[in-house]
């Protein structure tokens, strides 16, 4: 509402919908970049996955080599 008394009549008339367009923008790229990390991980995990299963690391090869085991610990 501050715009009416800052700008002139025609530029204020645009201000809500230069505003709308911007947020709009705004969010569609940010859900965008969302999308694309996810996918991003996804595919890192199945390309991490795939390769340990080609070279024979499995999941219990982790819990075997965990640090706290070679230090003596219960985990």
């Amino acid at each position: 509402m501050t715009a009416r008394y800052l700008l002139p009549p025609t530029v204020s008339t645009f201000a809500p919908f230069t505003a709308l367009v911007a947020l709009r923008a705004t969010v569609y790229r940010s859900l965008r970049d969302c999308v694309q990390c996810l996918l991003a991980v996804a595919a890192g995990a199945a390309l991490a996955a795939s390769l340990a299963a080609a070279a024979g690391i499995h999941g219990w090869t982790f819990r075997t080599a965990h640090p706290t085991r070679a230090l003596g610990g219960k985990n």
